[in-house]
């Protein structure tokens, strides 16, 4: 969780499961630092190390990402 890929708020270590605040979330993909989820409406959020919104730096709770066209599936990689 060292890039706040856990989405909880924080970088800090955490043991078991974590919720996240995203609502209507249909699909997520995790990777080694970014966790991003898609939702119902084609919105895309993401935390971790790698931001969708811009900005630099890392974020420990979703951001929506700008610029996307409605998102119908999810790959990482």
């Amino acid at each position: 969780n060292s890039s706040g890929q856990l989405g909880v708020g924080d970088v800090a270590p955490h043991e078991g499961v974590q919720d996240v605040e995203v609502e209507d979330v249909v699909e997520i993909e995790a990777g080694g630092a970014t966790t991003c989820a898609s939702t119902s409406s084609g919105e895309l959020r993401c935390w971790g190390g790698l931001r969708p919104d811009g900005m630099t730096g890392p974020a420990s709770t979703p951001v929506a990402a700008i610029g996307l066209p409605a998102i119908r599936t999810l790959a990482g990689g």
